[in-house]
């Protein structure tokens, strides 16, 4: 059985002698109309921390929140560095069974991640609106005579597949290709 509850705090602080970093020129290839980077180097400060809560709600239902935050400085020019990430806030539900009809080792997940506004970014970057993307999972295996059909996290590009129950535990994904 899952423990009722799981809270973890991360903090970190790294000054980093010369960092490199793709730096925006603020110009466009002509050809492709992608933007041109130069790499740099400079002394850097990144610092940030990480939160993460999970609540098992009852055996099979559980609840996930977590969040990082990323703060990034070139300290020779006390600009934030380029591609700096926003804040980040993550929540899901999880549903786990260990069967479901023919179906074991069952587990559903669903929820948004958040995506704060990005205003505090390096010179010649654009500031960034912030968005919500929604993630969904589903993992089970269902037996099929001698073989085993094995789904596992659909939410990633790849593809469902048999195996041979004496092979080795090898994962085939949803859609795509092999891990």
């Amino acid at each position: 059985m899952r423990s009722r509850w799981y809270l973890e705090l991360n903090a970190f602080v790294n000054r980093i002698d010369r960092f490199i970093f793709p730096r925006p020129t603020g110009q466009r290839d002509p050809d492709s109309g992608l933007f041109i980077y130069q790499f740099d180097q400079a002394q850097a400060l990144l610092w940030g921390g990480e939160l993460l809560l999970n609540l098992g709600v009852t055996e099979w239902l559980h609840l996930h929140v977590g969040g990082d935050v990323t703060y990034t400085e070139n300290r020779e020019t006390g600009q934030p560095l380029p591609f700096s990430p926003p804040l980040r806030l993550i929540t899901r539900i999880e549903v786990h069974r260990e069967r479901w009809g023919p179906a074991s080792e069952v587990m559903l997940r669903l929820g948004p991640t958040l995506m704060a506004d990005q205003r505090r970014v390096a010179p010649e970057e654009a500031p960034t609106e912030g968005y919500v993307l929604w993630n969904a999972a589903f993992s089970a295996r269902w037996p099929l005579g001698a073989w085993q059909l094995v789904m596992d996290d659909c939410a990633e590009p790849a593809g469902p597949g048999l195996r041979e129950p004496s092979q080795p535990p090898e994962t085939l994904r949803c859609a795509g290709s092999r891990p």
